[in-house]
């Protein structure tokens, strides 16, 4: 059973309310960067009234086009905060593709590492929407309209195999289910300060679903999470040293990655330390796998999922 029996019609209520209880903790870890929930909210809540300055609305939509870092999350948040809908969109999509998401969604206005060509969106750059010149950061005391369980929290785009890519758009109530469902499968005592607290890594695009249960399931569970530095897991030697320094205990892979890391464990030059959960997602994972997985003296006694 979860912890809390409050329901809520958002997923940014949700985090709001539980970061409170963890204020203290360590939210996100980000490069050389860290964050406790309370500065991390702090922060969200900096972008979010700049947002609202700039007209963001319940409804919008809003595209954030930043690397793959801290900073993207505190984006999403500040949408949030707005009752708006993020869509993300990776820094290596070309321009023609932009503007078609553009187009496709309706979408006004596009959080940015800085000034684009392209059409149809107003550029928010975000190092002036983490600005404290002048700004009073009190946004939740100000404005909280965070919209309710049939509003949408994000617009995730297909990869357009078939043509042309379409835009699906997710609800919050949709979102809170998968969370309170990876809640009660990972770690059903995770509220509290005697509670199990996990190192997420965040391995995903932010352009795909799997984030939003690496980015949403740590920061309502009060866990840990840690965004992949961009370049790392093309290298899977990298990353089992990546995982391993940093203390990673969930983490997400497909089943044909996982084979890799099993191969390079099983050599036996480093002794790695591996996850406690893996879940593979994509394709189905193969019996062979997974027994080689847990062939591994490392691995003997971790949860693998397959969703």
């Amino acid at each position: 059973m979860i912890n809390d029996e409050k329901k809520y019609n958002t997923i940014i209520e949700y985090i709001l309310e539980n970061a409170k209880k963890y204020r203290d903790r360590p939210a996100l870890i980000s490069g050389r960067k860290a964050y406790t929930y309370g500065e991390l909210i702090e922060q969200a809540t900096l972008a979010a009234r700049r947002l609202h300055i700039a007209g963001v609305k319940r409804g919008d939509r809003i595209a954030v086009n930043l690397e793959h870092s801290e900073r993207f999350v505190i984006a999403v948040l500040a949408v949030l905060m707005n009752g708006a809908a993020y869509v993300p969109v990776d820094l290596r999509t070309p321009k023609a593709r932009i503007e078609q998401i553009i187009r496709q969604s309706n979408i006004k206005k596009m959080i940015a590492v800085e000034e684009s060509e392209i059409n149809g969106a107003d550029t928010l750059l975000m190092e002036e929407l983490l600005s404290e010149s002048g700004l009073n950061s009190d946004f939740e005391k100000e404005y909280s309209d965070y919209g309710d369980g049939e509003s949408e929290a994000y617009v995730i785009f297909t990869s357009g195999t078939t043509g042309n890519p379409k835009g699906i758009p997710i609800r919050n109530k949709s979102v809170i289910n998968l969370v309170n469902a990876f809640r009660k499968w990972l770690n059903p005592k995770c509220d509290g300060e005697s509670a199990v607290v996990h190192k997420i890594l965040l391995m995903a695009s932010f352009s795909f679903d799997m984030s939003v249960f690496q980015m949403f399931y740590a920061l309502v569970a009060g866990q840990t999470l840690d965004i992949l530095p961009d370049g790392i897991k093309e290298d899977p030697a990298g990353f089992l040293d990546y995982i391993t320094e940093h203390g990673i205990t969930v983490t997400d892979t497909t089943p044909l990655y996982l084979d890799a890391l099993s191969e390079i464990v099983s050599i036996g030059n480093v002794k790695y330390k591996l996850p406690e959960i893996v879940i593979t997602s994509g394709e189905a994972l193969p019996p062979a796998t997974a027994k080689r997985w847990f062939e591994l003296e490392a691995a003997k006694n971790s949860l693998l999922l397959n969703c």
